[in-house]
């Protein structure tokens, strides 16, 4: 694993494997999160498009955490670990992902739950 860091030194002990399946479930969370966002703007848009323009900025903020999170994810030079935490929490991408996801799934149960009462007339 040390061969693929190039010149920034890897911070723990892990194997190939591990870091794949690791960057898979940080992927899946992410993917979770935004696919939450995107049912919470179409629950509060008018029409599809008004939709659109709103999942636009969401989009970018989501592949901007992404971008900071999987590259170089569990490396010392990472932006999250280094700047962000200041190297303080281990393994602070995959809280961020893990973030991401929970904080979507409690919005989107959230809107769930209130939709079950709102009376349609």
């Amino acid at each position: 694993m040390m061969s693929l860091a190039g010149r920034s030194i890897q911070l723990y002990n892990i194997t190939f494997g591990q870091y794949v399946l690791i960057l898979a479930g940080m992927t899946l969370a992410l993917s979770v999160g935004t696919a939450c966002f995107a049912f919470t703007l179409a629950r509060f848009s008018v029409n599809i498009m008004m939709m659109l323009i709103k999942a636009v900025p969401v989009g970018i903020a989501v592949a901007g955490i992404s971008v900071i999170s999987i590259n170089m994810a569990f490396m010392d030079n990472n932006i999250i670990f280094s700047t962000i935490f200041q190297g303080r929490i281990d393994a602070p991408e995959v809280m961020v992902c893990g973030f991401v996801a929970v904080v979507g799934l409690i919005v989107a149960e959230i809107i769930s739950i209130r939709e079950k009462y709102v009376d349609v007339a």
